[in-house]
């Protein structure tokens, strides 16, 4: 666990008897701050060097800034407070129960330090609020982002229904996660889907196992095929070739010229169709964008200083564990798609108007975050239910969806002899360590050229085809002439 700064401690630190026992109220950098930057408050307890444990003082979170300036203020008003009256209350009266306890286990001789720890998290010694496995759960769902906060969410909700509300930190096993997990995929989710839920169980046990409530977590997952990796390829099918993209582009770009399935719809129909159309294939061509990120894609400096050929973008979900950009090259396509469908071009303006009005973009609130994310995945429904249309239309047997654009561009990418690092680098998988400016990695020109592939276009097949043979001599090419026609009169 990482405090803050230990000349900032709250009114220095409180020493216990022979065993030097340290309590002190601190700010917990180690848990994860909320939508407006604030940190848990937290009463650590130290003994000797090397054993700490901190306690989170409930529903307290505060900036940093103002943690020290509590401090300072306790100090100079001798332990009272002006500016952080409620505040300063509520820590010094947790503060204080820490201490009593403290001060039983030394005075009668018995402070041990795990013991400290478990008579802490006791309901029935200590009178505190209890703990159990569905509150921690919810506890650690709070500290993340708006989006790993819903999934923390809906994975609780999940194992409360398939294993009730019963279940205690010491119930906690193999067999029991593996009975869980069996239960999700009998219940129809997909692997992936119970994957990431047991992921979000191991981080809340990992937690308990730090504040004392189970001894080891070591064990309980082993065998369970839980890596951040989608182990069985439960994607792999939904993606659609480039024969199949260059189908609904052609589509798109013809305006659904001669085809009498979109003849016969209404005119709305026909727009929200043919632009709902439009953003799924942007989300192809722009580097497989998830549709959060298309929504807050702005012409900013970048692409203005890019002559207006590049646009660039930071991915959401990374964001927090990456501050790796993602740059894609504007091609004609996705030219024409802006042109039709996207807002007037203003420096620093939306590229797409749909949730302009709708939410503060420019907000970094939780609250702001979680109502993006619900208006994305309606959209997100809504661009999957119009384009099954178009794919009725036009003979496709499946119904691609926004998911599908992102593992499209990879499968396609990958067929056509992309570079993988290319591919990873424009998907925002690689941290900053190992891709620190992906601009700097690629051209625009080799750019053009990879994702010029994610459609079909017989004129540049031939100029690869050309670039094939080109280091022959005419000797060579007329050998090969005459192999292939002796070939040709075989057969």
């Amino acid at each position: 666990m990482v405090k803050w700064e230990e000349v900032y401690r709250y009114g220095g630190d409180s020493v216990r008897g022979a065993f030097s026992v340290r309590v002190a109220v601190v700010l917990n950098r180690a848990s994860r701050p909320d939508g407006d930057g604030r940190y848990m408050v937290a009463v650590k307890v130290t003994q000797g060097n090397d054993r700490r444990y901190f306690i989170n003082v409930p529903g307290i979170r505060m900036l940093p800034e103002d943690f020290v300036a509590m401090c300072r203020e306790r100090d100079v008003m001798r332990g009272r407070f002006k500016r952080f009256a409620d505040i300063g209350g509520k820590v010094t009266g947790f503060y204080d129960r820490v201490c009593h306890m403290v001060d039983d286990l030394v005075f009668n001789g018995s402070f041990v330090f795990d013991d400290f720890k478990y008579r802490w998290n006791d309901i029935e010694k200590t009178n505190l609020v209890e703990i159990t496995p569905y509150t921690l759960w919810e506890q650690v769902a709070k500290e993340r982002s708006a989006g790993t906060e819903e999934s923390y969410l809906i994975a609780l909700r999940r194992f409360k229904i398939d294993m009730g509300t019963k279940i205690r930190f010491c119930d906690f096993s193999k067999p029991l996660v593996a009975r869980w997990k069996e239960k999700m995929l009998s219940a129809g989710l997909s692997r992936t889907t119970a994957n990431i839920y047991i992921r979000s169980l191991r981080v809340v046990l990992n937690d308990a196992r730090r504040m004392g409530q189970l001894s080891d977590t070591r064990g309980v997952f082993d065998g369970l095929c839980i890596g951040g990796r989608n182990s069985y390829n439960s994607r792999k099918e939904k993606y659609l070739s480039v024969e199949q993209w260059t189908r609904l582009w052609l589509f798109y770009e013809s305006k659904g010229e001669g085809n009498e399935v979109y003849l016969s719809w209404r005119e709305d129909q026909k727009k929200d169709r043919m632009e709902a159309l439009g953003m799924m294939l942007f989300m192809y061509l722009a580097d497989g964008m998830n549709l959060r990120d298309v929504v807050s894609l702005r012409y900013d400096d970048y692409y203005y200083q890019h002559d207006r050929r590049q646009l660039h973008f930071q991915r959401q979900k990374v964001a927090e564990r990456s501050g790796a950009k993602v740059v894609f090259p504007v091609l004609e396509p996705i030219r024409i798609i802006l042109e039709r469908q996207g807002e007037k071009e203003v420096r620093g303006g939306l590229v797409f108007g749909y949730l302009k009005g709708r939410v503060k973009l420019d907000s970094q609130t939780k609250e702001t975050a979680k109502e993006i994310r619900r208006l994305t995945a309606l959209y997100n429904s809504t661009i999957g239910d119009r384009v099954a249309h178009i794919a009725d239309a036009i003979g496709l047997d499946v119904h691609p969806t926004p998911t599908w654009c992102r593992h499209s561009f990879a499968s396609n990418l990958i067929q056509a002899g992309v570079p993988k690092e290319y591919i990873t680098a424009s998907m925002a998988h690689s941290s900053d360590d190992t891709t620190d400016n992906y601009i700097d990695m690629y051209s625009y020109e080799q750019m053009v050229d990879y994702n010029s592939r994610l459609l079909d276009d017989p004129s540049r097949k031939k100029n690869r085809v050309r670039d094939i043979f080109k280091g022959f001599s005419e000797e060579e090419l007329e050998e090969l002439r005459a192999l292939m026609g002796m070939k040709q009169d075989e057969t």
